[in-house]
């Protein structure tokens, strides 16, 4: 089975395990509701990226009987559906405050995730084998995850848990940051590849480079 498939499979899901959820906790609040809005949602919004600008990174992994096993328990339990375990179970109204700070890193890090992937998926669907410094690229390196982050980060404060921290932390430094250094080691075969990581950050911009940019007149 290709690895893409089954991550699509619990992105669609999602949804239905978060209603399930709130029926066997009997948790119908605002919070739970603006919840299932955003969780449930971002399945979906997922699988029309996938439609439109597939991550060929995924698609192209084979996972055998014992990786479907395995990935399926990571993924699924006790992985990203805990956070919504923990976020539907507390049957406590979150603050204004957190709700929108959630709602504005959830909308923040989806159309972040979106823009950057169908950037390079176009770009390198008509220009193999260049490094993008440009458009959602030009300061930040891995716009892609830091939108993930983001997204991410919004179930984290709705669910009000520790133990979603500890999983957003686990997941991020363990997989998602070997990932990106990976890409950065791939990445460095370019020639250009030592001056754009000078002007740019890996998740956030790099402030003064942005400045001394800017003072130079210097494009990339």
């Amino acid at each position: 089975m290709k690895a893409n498939y089954l991550v699509n499979i619990q992105k669609c899901t999602t949804m239905l395990w978060i209603g399930g959820l709130m029926w066997f906790f009997n948790s119908f609040t605002y919070t739970s509701y603006i919840y299932l809005s955003l969780h449930g949602s971002y399945g979906y919004v997922w699988m029309i990226k996938e439609a439109a600008f597939p991550n060929k990174g995924i698609s192209l992994t084979e996972l055998d009987t014992m990786g479907i096993i395995v990935t399926s328990f990571l993924i699924f339990l006790p992985g990203y559906w805990t956070i919504a375990l923990l976020a539907i179970q507390n049957t406590e109204e979150a603050s204004p405050i957190l709700i929108a700070t959630a709602i504005i890193s959830y909308i923040m890090g989806i159309v972040t995730m979106m823009v950057s992937d169908c950037q390079t998926y176009w770009i390198l669907k008509y220009n193999t084998g260049v490094l993008i410094t440009e458009g959602m690229n030009r300061y930040i390196r891995h716009p892609n995850y830091f939108g993930g982050i983001l997204t991410y980060a919004s179930f984290c404060l709705l669910s009000r848990h520790w133990i979603s921290w500890m999983i957003f932390f686990f997941v991020n430094i363990f997989f998602y940051y070997p990932a990106v250094l990976k890409k950065e080691k791939s990445l460095s075969r370019y020639p250009e590849w030592k001056e754009y990581k000078q002007m740019s950050g890996m998740y956030l911009p790099w402030i003064p480079s942005i400045f001394n940019q800017k003072i130079k007149g210097k494009t990339l």
